[in-house]
C-alpha cells in the first residue's frame, strides 16, 4: 500500500463502519475500518475510544487492513478519534444504546488543518 504526503488543500477521509454487537447483557464490540478519501485503507494509525468528556476510555492501532476494534463496551456516549499522522485525524460520536445489535455507518472528511465536517453516506 502507497501513502502519499497530502498538501493543505487534500482531504483524507476516514469512514468509520463501526458495529455494535450485543455481548452479555451490557457489553458491546465496537468494530471498524479506517480508509482514505480514495477507499484505500490505512492501517497502523492509532484509533483512540473517547468518553463524552473526552477521557481515553480505550486505545488500540488498526491492522494493516484498516481494521480495529474496541472489546467489552458498555452503552453510553463516545467519540472514536483516528490519528493518521501526516494524512490528518478525524472523530466521530458515537452512541451505543442498549440494544441487541446495532450498526452505523458514518463518514468523516478532514481537512488539514482538520476540521470535521459531517456528510451522509
Amino acid at each position: 500500500m502507497k501513502i502519499h504526503t497530502p498538501n493543505s488543500s487534500t482531504l483524507l477521509s476516514i469512514i468509520f463502519l463501526i458495529a455494535f454487537s450485543f455481548i452479555q447483557g451490557k457489553d458491546y464490540d465496537i468494530s471498524g475500518k479506517v480508509v482514505d478519501s480514495n477507499g484505500e485503507k490505512v492501517g497502523k494509525v492509532t484509533v483512540l475510544l473517547l468518553d463524552k468528556s473526552e477521557l481515553e476510555v480505550q486505545s488500540t492501532t488498526a491492522k494493516g487492513s484498516g481494521k480495529y476494534k474496541f472489546k467489552k463496551v458498555l452503552s453510553g456516549t463516545y467519540i472514536v478519534s483516528v490519528d493518521a499522522g501526516e494524512l490528518g485525524k478525524g472523530s466521530k460520536k458515537i452512541e451505543v444504546e442498549k440494544k441487541e445489535f446495532k450498526r452505523y455507518r458514518n463518514c468523516s472528511k478532514i481537512k488539514n488543518p482538520p476540521t470535521v465536517v459531517e456528510e451522509a453516506l
